[in-house]
């Protein structure tokens, strides 16, 4: 289990303060915890995309048409 750095926390939703982050964590739709001292904590693996496959666009596929 990792836990996601406090810079990339900041980098992932743009914001420095917790309660800040909790709330663009949840408009994102990502888990998170509070620590006893306010600060948040998001695991790697509570991330929506990670250890999915990329997927490689195909061109000549359109939507609505």
């Amino acid at each position: 289990m990792k836990l996601l750095e406090q810079d990339d926390l900041e980098a992932l939703t743009g914001r420095r303060r917790p309660t800040a982050q909790a709330k663009a964590l949840r408009s994102m739709g990502i888990d998170f915890r509070t620590r006893p001292d306010g600060k948040i904590i998001v695991i790697e693996d509570d991330l929506p995309l990670r250890g999915r496959p990329n997927i490689e666009r195909q061109e000549g596929f359109r939507f609505g048409t």
